[in-house]
């Protein structure tokens, strides 16, 4: 994560927000796209960051699993 931006520092900002259609929108594309180890946002982000990588993909659905769980989403 950024430094000193953690899930819980997006969880609260994303819930300032609500509700806002932008907001759930944003949160099922995160829900569609990154919950698969093998969907279109761990394997772009693996991509973006120099290539295929279990590892890179294995974070970033934990990520998005966290997020989503800490906002009420799973």
């Amino acid at each position: 994560m950024w430094r000193g931006v953690g899930i819980d520092d997006v969880a609260a900002s994303l819930t300032s927000l609500e509700p806002s259609s932008y907001v759930d929108d944003a949160l099922s594309v995160i829900g569609r796209d990154f919950r698969d180890h093998d969907g279109p946002g761990p394997v772009a982000t693996a991509q973006f960051l120099g290539g295929l990588d279990d590892n890179v993909q294995a974070d970033v659905v934990g990520y998005a699993d966290q997020l989503l769980r800490s906002l009420g989403r799973l």
